[in-house]
């Protein structure tokens, strides 16, 4: 097809379009019609006041002297020499550059969003929230608990980019945080404390800390316990809530009633920072285990037999996000987390973890310890059951033979 009829016929097109009452997406190739806004400008723009599109791949640069244009137009050249690094750190410098022209009457988001739209159609601010979600997807992925947000840069970038296009941003959960940290943890509900414990997983891990804390109690009580000895082999084991929490090497020795206690006592005092809405720490927790709050008597037993805010902070995440049974004790608990608002961080049980415990203690306690060992013994042991009972049929077998002979 000639060029000139190929031109007729986009130009026919196009003119179909615009009796519809398309009109361009900024000097991109791209149509669209605001039907559901019948007040918007488009819609009192002349046909012949539509602009034409910018083609960035046939266009000049040439109108300007060597280097006039990086020197005049900095932004503009790093968005169409896809620098992005010295995009972002001229936006850092200069917000107000989101808004300059150049010779083109184009500004740097006309010139992002014609080098976008001509590959995929999406636009910078899509693009870089894509950005961001394959960012923490990848990293999820790859390694456990080395997501802690995004950058504060990415999240700067994206909060100028949607003021600079007219879009609406809420404010952050807490005021005393920054306008674009409602970013740095993907919220999507605008009720996350500190931007990323949201409502649902606030109140899952408050009902499993609850509920763990009431469950190991009442396991001990069906123990004939003796003062000063310890609890019976196999107890933490084989019958305490959340044993599988505590580590081998103290769950195998000789464990005391008052660890237990102390062990409970962390649970209640992981619920009752969460019921008092203070900010969710090793430190806090720590603190409500104090004398000013309850006795911490067994708190102290169990600190110094080495047991660890950690062990039960680690049990409660857990059946919060990856064990759900301790929710579904009580109907009712599944109902209160429902009516609360939805949220992508509703189940960032290892975002919760890197945060509260860090990133190299959140490897250390991330789910329940199997006793393998045991498993493998136990195993070992049914094996050589069968081998003996083998070896006995073969010998009765060969004194009957004896006996024939």
């Amino acid at each position: 097809m000639a060029e000139a009829e190929r031109s007729a016929i986009s130009a026919g097109l196009l003119h179909v379009f615009h009796r519809a009452g398309f009109r361009r997406v900024a000097r991109t190739n791209w149509l669209a019609l605001a039907f559901k806004d019948p007040s918007h400008p488009s819609h009192h723009l002349q046909e012949s006041n539509d602009p034409t599109s910018f083609d960035m791949d046939e266009a000049s640069f040439d109108a300007l002297p060597p280097g006039d244009r990086e020197r005049r137009f900095p932004f503009h050249s790093a968005m169409v020499n896809m620098d992005t690094e010295g995009a972002l750190a001229y936006i850092q410098a200069n917000l107000a550059s989101i808004h300059q022209k150049d010779d083109l009457n184009c500004t740097p988001l006309h010139v992002a969003a014609e080098i976008v739209c001509n590959n995929r159609g999406d636009t910078p601010i899509s693009l870089l929230e894509q950005h961001m979600r394959g960012d923490r997807d990848f990293a999820t992925a790859l390694v456990r608990f080395c997501w802690t947000g995004h950058s504060d840069e990415t999240c700067q970038t994206l909060m100028a980019l949607k003021l600079a296009a007219g879009q609406q941003v809420p404010p952050p959960s807490d005021p005393s945080m920054p306008a674009w940290s409602v970013f740095k943890y993907d919220c999507s509900c605008g009720q996350c404390s500190s931007g990323w414990l949201s409502p649902r997983m606030h109140k899952r891990l408050y009902i499993c800390a609850d509920t763990a804390a009431s469950l190991v109690r009442d396991a001990l009580s069906f123990q004939e316990v003796v003062p000063r000895r310890p609890l019976p082999p196999g107890f933490v084991e084989y019958e305490l809530p959340m044993g599988e929490f505590i580590p081998l090497d103290i769950r195998g020795g000789e464990v005391f009633q008052s660890y237990i206690k102390g062990y409970a006592e962390v649970f209640d005092a992981i619920a009752s920072v969460l019921k008092k809405r203070e900010k969710l720490t090793l430190q806090s927790i720590l603190e409500r285990t104090s004398s000013q709050y309850r006795e911490s008597q067994y708190v102290g037993f169990y600190l110094s037999k080495g047991g660890l805010v950690e062990h039960a902070l680690n049990a409660v995440i857990h059946n919060a996000t990856v064990d759900d049974e301790l929710l579904h004790l009580v109907p009712e608990f599944v109902s209160e987390i429902e009516d609360l608002p939805a949220c992508v961080n509703d189940s960032a049980g290892d975002l919760v973890r890197a945060i509260v415990m860090g990133k190299d203690n959140a490897r250390k306690h991330s789910g329940p310890i199997r006793n393998y060992r045991r498993n493998l013994h136990n195993n070992d042991y049914e094996d050589d059951e069968d081998e003996d009972e083998d070896e006995d049929e073969d010998g009765s077998d060969e004194e009957e033979d004896d006996d024939e002979e």
